[in-house]
């Protein structure tokens, strides 16, 4: 018996709970007029926004789902891209800086040279290596550089009729970009697409879940 068999065995009862996950959710069916983006399937399945990105990914890995995206958008957003890129940018980077040493040591003696260019190497290594951990970190954390989002949002969506925000929740899903989940109580509430568009007009948000529900037993404006 081959180690792939033994494998694709061992691994055929997550795929098929993957599948079983995607039919119970109704995801085939929301597909089946046509194409969506994450964002609107999030929405429409009802999904929590960070676990329906790692779900969509698994489905698209296992061929049940097709992607269709432009392998170079928001590339230099990425913190993966970042990860990969660093390490090669820091390996041409010491290698210029040898060759630097080794031509100035040799024509003009300074032998200094060689061990203040690996300071400098090291230094730049340290530099970059620190900003993305640091930026990592932040988005694992759901750390925000600033309320002053948050904190507009509630304003601008509590000014309207007798809307109240029973929750906000703003995270960083890369740098210079947000994620918002939020949810609206009202007596009288409009329609959800109101409140998205009034949000999305004003934040340019990489992902928005709108939760709408209705108070029954009013409350004052």
């Amino acid at each position: 018996m081959s180690p792939d068999h033994i494998l694709e065995t061992a691994f055929a009862f997550r795929n098929s709970k993957a599948l079983m996950a995607a039919v119970e959710l109704g995801l085939f069916e929301a597909l089946a007029k046509g194409p969506k983006n994450a964002e609107a399937l999030t929405n429409q399945l009802g999904l929590n926004g960070r676990g329906a990105r790692d779900f969509f990914d698994a489905l698209v890995a296992l061929k049940l789902l097709d992607r269709d995206d432009s392998p170079h958008a928001h590339a230099h957003d990425d913190h993966n891209w970042r990860a990969a890129y660093v390490p090669v940018a820091a390996a041409a980077l010491t290698s210029v800086l040898a060759i630097v040493a080794l031509l100035t040591g040799t024509s003009l003696g300074w032998t200094a040279v060689d061990p203040l260019m690996g300071v400098v190497g090291a230094g730049l290594i340290v530099h970059w290596a620190t900003g993305l951990c640091r930026d990592a970190a932040g988005q694992l954390l759901d750390v925000l550089p600033s309320t002053d989002t948050a904190q507009a949002m509630r304003r601008t969506l509590e000014a309207i009729d007798d809307l109240r925000i029973a929750d906000l929740h703003l995270w960083a899903v890369g740098p210079g970009r947000m994620a918002c989940i939020v949810s609206l109580v009202s007596a009288a509430p409009r329609e959800t697409s109101y409140y998205r568009d009034l949000i999305l007009s004003r934040w340019p948000l990489a992902h928005l879940t709108v939760e709408l529900h209705q108070c029954r037993l009013g409350h004052a404006a």
